[in-house]
């Protein structure tokens, strides 16, 4: 949850949104997609990131009042190509 992490992000966000409309955060992919969805509240896009099949990372976009659909994109890097997905 990212309310157990280091800043706290979603206690931050109305800090973080009177400096831009839009943030970038890179987490451990043990983090929970739904939950982060919810303490998030306003992600655009997630982007999980593999290297040869396994998670490295995620990428959560936020978006300043955003309440649409969430879209997951995922890429897949392997040593002689680079699959991309994309998901809403």
């Amino acid at each position: 949850m990212f309310e157990d992490c280091e800043p706290n992000v979603p206690n931050l966000l109305t800090l973080y949104f009177t400096k831009s409309n839009n943030i970038l955060i890179k987490t451990a992919p043990l983090l929970d997609l739904k939950a982060g969805i919810e303490e998030l509240k306003y992600v655009n896009k997630i982007h999980i990131v593999a290297v040869q099949n396994e998670v490295k990372e995620l990428l959560w976009e936020i978006e300043k009042n955003y309440e649409g659909f969430v879209t997951i994109a995922s890429v897949n890097i392997e040593k002689d190509k680079v699959t991309l997905v994309e998901t809403i």
